[in-house]
């Protein structure tokens, strides 16, 4: 099958266009698991941290991102996790990340949420407002969502990127116990 698909390719002079960063990505990926050491996305965000799951391990559920949802990942973590946490000066944590289908239909997430293509993160601080209004004002981001809480403090940020979109909407919500409103 493969030799006949090789063939077809060379009949056609098909070029195949290798994606480099992502077959790095995924190389360096399969070398430090083999080492048992954290994949570190960027300097203060690691793989694994981005892709746990309470909910996967609970029930046994595999949530591994195939390459273009890690290709997200990686611009998502480089465009708006890693600067955030730059400016923030505080650690971030990553309550949710990238989700399976499965995953994300255990923990009741939106059949169409940027999570499952490996788009968004809901993050967790100190200080949930200052993260949440330094993203809204200075970054570069598709969705920003203020989840529950009150006036004062989000319980969570949600902020997705589109590595794809040459302009990322900016749609910035909040979401309480009501629904989901403009902010």
């Amino acid at each position: 099958m493969y030799a006949l698909y090789i063939q077809r390719i060379k009949r056609k002079k098909t070029r195949v266009k290798i994606n480099y960063p992502v077959v790095f990505a995924l190389v360096l990926l399969v070398f430090y698991k083999s080492k048992k050491r954290p994949v570190m996305l960027t300097k203060n965000f690691s793989y694994d941290e981005l892709i746990h799951s309470d909910k996967a391990i609970e029930l046994g559920i595999e949530n591994i991102p195939n390459a273009k949802q890690l290709k997200a990942l990686i611009a998502l973590t480089e465009s708006v996790l890693q600067p955030l946490r730059n400016a923030m000066n505080f650690a971030i944590n990553i309550s949710s990340g990238f989700r399976s289908p499965q995953v994300n239909s255990e923990v009741g997430g939106s059949s169409t949420s940027d999570h499952l293509k490996g788009q968004a993160a809901d993050l967790q601080s100190v200080d949930n407002a200052k993260m949440f209004y330094h993203i809204k004002k200075h970054m570069l981001f598709d969705q920003l969502i203020w989840e529950y809480g009150d006036d004062d403090q989000p319980s969570w940020v949600h902020v997705s990127f589109d590595p794809i979109l040459d302009d990322n909407k900016g749609e910035v919500l909040k979401m309480t116990k009501d629904g989901i409103f403009k902010f």
